[in-house]
């Protein structure tokens, strides 16, 4: 874990106004789950498009 994923969650609780610390907490890890599913898929489009992942 990279210094800045540690961080982020701090930020976004901290952004927010200390009765919704809650909902800056849900947002950021909804959207670190979206960064990571379109990460995959990126990888995946990608390693399809080189013909890497297809079969003969």
């Amino acid at each position: 874990m990279s210094p800045l994923n540690a961080a982020t969650p701090l930020l976004a609780v901290e952004s927010v106004p200390a009765a919704r610390a809650a909902m800056g907490s849900g947002a950021q890890q909804t959207f670190r789950y979206i960064g990571s599913c379109a990460g995959v898929a990126l990888t995946i489009a990608i390693a399809m498009s080189s013909g890497r992942l297809r079969e003969h």
